[in-house]
């Protein structure tokens, strides 16, 4: 079946033989000599008269609901000429056709013209304008420019930084620009709105339209008259405010992890908990740029005690309990005199306040800034870490060197100091005595009452010893029901006052016994250290527990004085 456009062509190739009385030799060689393409229809669509170029046009319009027919019927409708662009396929590309519609008599002519460069150039170029709108908006946050007297004669309709076009334009700028970032006092006396030449990337502070500032980056051209005349910059910047201050914080958190790495490596160098935390006092100071510093330990009965001080403590009120206290999460505390400036805080471990530090300066240097606060805050939570671990280590001490029961020296630990007071006492010439306390009638209470009621005993008779002791002198649990003081500066008579004074305490301990058949008492050896006689720890104290089993072998209850040492080695 043969199709539109072929019957299209065949008709316009053969129009002039099967009409030839109807077509004129005039219209003929027009619509010939014409350079693109031309036809004639009539109000039947026919096509009476084409030229060759005009075949792939009408086979467009003969594709049309209607074909030729339709078309000629609608301008003649519209009472007159009428113009409209084709696009006609081809082997590469389209090519589009402005075509004429002009009405003549009953039939219809149609003169195309080729406008596909125009119609490519014009669309290359609306294409170019769109992509270079979109560059400046991807490149920058707004474009302006400046007249000569340094005034915004155009802005970005958007604005910028807060301010509405009309807000900024007439207006200087040097309304606008602060110079450096807030805080720095720097001015700028050029900027790229004023340059003479082109300028990228300049770094500038603005002033927001709600008072704080902006740091912009502007890229800003001369702009010239015809004659070369200088008359204003033309500007695009870009608002780089929060990656600067993303910038500033990361670059402020890596100085800060560098100051607490060295501070926790100086705090963790040290081996002694005096030692660690007047390091930590020195290296915190140090770190903040503060002339003094003072760390506090908290005691188990909630007191605070100075543990280590860095630099002299001015003239001011440095109690820790104005720092806060453990039902308050405040982490820092700042405050003032007339001289300094104060910045201190708890520390804690697991949520309990163990400790304080405190740190001063001169007041002319002003507050304590952001970074200042927040290394503070994070040694104060590292320096609650190592006072938890000093008492740790101060609770193992304790355990390796006293009596897990009664809390005094183990029998190790008073050999030891024994040894050292010794040692002292032949250097001052004064003597000195061993007391040597033993239980009577101590396992009939572990066996009636148990052995709950012999740790209540031991532990009352430790506190009593305690009590029986002066600064300076030492008692132990030697094991058992076994107990030792050593007396300093105490010579036989002062011994002998002591040993009744122990022998006394039977009253006190008699109620805690097993029965009146097995009454529980004290027996006491005693033996008196002379410089003269110089002695070890252990031979002392065998002479002392000789004395002690001498006063139990003859009735308990009682005291017995122990030979002299020279006796004893005789």
């Amino acid at each position: 079946m043969e199709t539109n456009s072929a019957l299209i062509r065949r008709q316009a190739e053969t129009s002039s033989e099967e009409r030839g009385t109807e077509t004129t030799v005039a219209g003929d060689a027009l619509l010939g000599a014409y350079p693109g393409p031309a036809a004639r229809i009539d109000a039947g669509g026919m096509v009476r008269a084409a030229n060759v170029a005009a075949a792939p046009m009408l086979a467009v319009f003969g594709a049309r609901p209607g074909g030729l027919a339709v078309l000629a019927a609608a301008i003649r409708a519209a009472g007159g000429p009428r113009m409209q662009d084709v696009s006609v396929p081809g082997l590469a590309t389209a090519t589009t056709l402005e075509v004429a519609m002009i009405p003549v008599g009953d039939d219809l002519v149609l003169l195309g013209r080729d406008v596909s460069l125009a119609t490519n150039l014009r669309a290359a170029l609306v294409d170019s304008r769109q992509r270079f709108k979109d560059l400046v908006e991807i490149s920058s946050d707004f474009a302006w420019e400046t007249s000569e007297s340094g005034g915004f004669v155009f802005v970005s309709p958007q604005g910028a930084l807060g301010w509405s076009a009309d807000e900024l334009l007439g207006r200087p700028v040097t309304d606008f620009v602060v110079g450096g970032p807030p805080g720095t006092g720097r001015s700028v006396t050029a900027t790229p709105f004023s340059t003479r030449a082109p300028v990228e990337q300049v770094e500038l502070w603005m002033r927001r339209a709600d008072g704080g500032a902006a740091c912009v980056i502007v890229s800003a051209v001369p702009l010239v008259t015809a004659d070369g005349k200088w008359r204003g910059a033309g500007c695009a910047c870009r608002d780089v405010t929060e990656a600067r201050a993303r910038d500033t914080a990361l670059a402020e958190a890596r100085n800060r992890a560098r100051v607490f790495a060295y501070i926790v490596r100086t705090i963790r160098d040290e081996v002694e908990p005096a030692a660690m935390l007047a390091a930590a006092a020195a290296a915190i100071a140090r770190a903040l740029g503060a002339p003094g510093c003072r760390i506090w330990r908290r005691t188990e009965a909630g007191e605070f005690q100075p543990a280590a001080e860095c630099g002299a403590a001015p003239m001011t009120d440095l109690d820790p309990l104005r720092f806060g206290s453990a039902d308050n999460e405040e982490k820092l505390v700042e405050w003032h005199d007339s001289n300094s400036q104060f910045a201190a805080a708890l520390t804690r471990y697991r949520r309990t306040v163990n400790g304080a530090i405190c740190l001063w300066r001169p007041g002319d240097r002003g507050q304590w800034s952001d970074t200042d606060r927040a290394l503070l805050n994070d040694l104060a939570g590292q320096l609650g870490i190592a006072q938890a671990q000093i008492a740790q280590h101060e609770a193992l001490a304790a355990l390796a060197h006293t009596d897990g029961l009664t809390g005094l020296l183990n029998r190790r630990s008073f050999v030891v100091e024994l040894e050292r007071q010794l040692a002292h006492a032949a250097r001052s010439g004064r003597p000195g005595a061993v007391v040597y306390v033993d239980l009577d009638n101590f396992k009939p209470v572990n066996d009636r009452l148990g052995h709950q009621r012999g740790d209540e005993v031991l532990r009352m008779l430790a506190q009593r010893l305690r009590g029986e002791s002066r600064v300076g002198d030492l008692v132990s649990r030697l094991g058992g029901d076994e107990f030792a003081m050593w007396l300093t500066d105490t010579d036989g008579n002062g011994a002998i006052r002591k040993a009744q004074s122990l022998i006394r305490l039977a009253d006190a301990l008699a109620p805690y016994g097993a029965g009146s058949d097995r009454p529980l008492g004290l027996s006491v050896g005693v033996a008196v250290y002379l410089p003269s006689e110089p002695e070890t720890a252990a031979e002392l104290l065998a002479r002392a527990d000789a004395a002690m089993y001498a006063a139990k072998h003859g009735g308990k209850g009682r005291y017995a004085i122990a030979e002299g040492a020279k006796e004893s080695k005789a």
